[in-house]
């Protein structure tokens, strides 16, 4: 795994919202697809347990965990369009994706355009508000 950026021994606080005390064991920062896929390839090979974080909004991390952190908020993937159909990087902040859609002339995000997450975490929770859900936007 040349040139991915890794820390042993990280701090909870520094990936989370919530700020928790505490350590995991590793973080491992992929700076694109290819490096994140090639992380998880190793660390599944060598058996190790693995989570992946974005921008830790609303995330709670046990302080005894013994799994690594996959931490997507170094990656460089650009959202594409196609018909009308935008597909975006789970690393992608929510507050980044509002103007790009206005730009592009695509409504329908307008009321989930507060949450403090990103595109991942949206999906992965379902987050919703103002009555309106991740899942009714997919």
């Amino acid at each position: 795994m040349n040139n991915i950026e890794f820390y042993l021994h990280y701090p909870i606080k520094n990936i989370t919202t919530y700020k928790t005390q505490g350590f995991i064991p590793a973080i491992i920062y992929p700076k694109n697809i290819d490096q994140c896929k090639e992380v998880i390839e190793v660390l599944q090979k060598v058996n190790l347990a693995y989570f992946v974080v974005g921008n830790g909004s609303n995330l709670l991390v046990n302080p005894n965990t013994q799994k690594v952190c996959i931490s997507l908020k170094k990656m460089h993937c650009r959202p594409k369009v196609k018909d009308n159909i935008l597909t975006l990087p789970a690393s992608l902040r929510i507050a980044e994706v509002i103007p790009l859609c206005k730009k592009l002339g695509l409504g329908g995000l307008e009321k989930i355009a507060t949450i403090p997450a990103s595109v991942g975490g949206l999906v992965k929770n379902n987050a919703s508000f103002f009555g309106q859900s991740t899942f009714d936007l997919l």
